[in-house]
């Protein structure tokens, strides 16, 4: 995922809690559009305990949070 869809879906209003999945396997859960920042070279995201850094091009997947019985659907 590049860096201009990452920024769109972490844009959106309202925001959306969402999961992104990392191309090694790592997941984070961010809910709230205070807790992630996007730039074209570095992200960093906070997913309740700690503070993590990744580039955008390490995002495999973006999927929501919100939906019916805790189900997901993927962004972007």
């Amino acid at each position: 995922m590049g860096y201009d869809e990452l920024k769109r879906i972490v844009a959106r209003t309202p925001f959306e809690p969402i999961q992104i999945s990392l191309d090694n396997g790592e997941r984070y859960k961010v809910v709230h559009p205070e807790a992630i920042g996007v730039s074209p070279t570095l992200c960093l995201a906070y997913d309740g305990r700690d503070w993590v850094l990744f580039a955008p091009s390490e995002v495999t997947s973006v999927r929501s949070l919100r939906g019916a019985r805790g189900t997901s659907k993927r962004l972007g």
